[in-house]
């Protein structure tokens, strides 16, 4: 895999509107991105611990407000939602882009925070500090360091999520 790595600073990326609502994958992915418990995202919301998890799993209707204070805490922590055909998370700072290679081919493009799909443009990671991050949980899948040459084989935490 070769991995092309710039500063470049005028990226164009479309933030979600206030008016979109942001879902529990969203919230989740943003949460972990700046490495956050679901305690300390309830204390910077000024929420109940429990209102978080309920939000976060989805398995309750909970008040508009409340998830505009979660969105609200994320955002002023630097976490930015976008959206279009496949909505998600990013943290503007990093600029790191390129191709993702495996043995054959591109699998995949990194561009504005996004590890996404070549083949139909979904999101497969969030790019962050240096790692690939799962954009449903946020959970670390792989530093950008072992990304080898092209011609070898994806990191197996990688080639996983690509459709064969």
């Amino acid at each position: 895999m070769i991995l092309k790595v710039s500063t470049r600073m005028n990226q164009k990326v479309s933030k979600q509107d206030a008016a979109t609502p942001v879902s529990a994958s969203q919230f989740r992915a943003g949460r972990a991105l700046l490495g956050w418990s679901q305690a300390e995202l309830a204390e910077a919301a000024e929420l109940s611990l429990p209102t978080v998890k309920r939000v976060e799993l989805e398995t309750v209707q909970v008040s508009a407000e409340a998830r505009d204070k979660m969105r609200h805490a994320l955002e002023a922590a630097g976490i930015e939602f976008t959206n279009g055909k496949h909505p998600g998370v990013r943290m503007p700072g990093d600029r790191t882009y390129g191709y993702l290679y495996d043995e054959e081919r591109i699998v995949a493009r990194i561009k504005n925070g996004e590890l996404r799909s070549d083949r139909d443009g979904s999101v497969m990671g969030l790019v962050n500090a240096g790692s690939i991050h799962d954009p449903a949980t946020g959970e670390r899948i792989c530093g950008l360091s072992i990304l080898g040459l092209k011609g070898k084989p994806l990191p197996p935490a990688l080639k996983a999520r690509f459709p064969q």
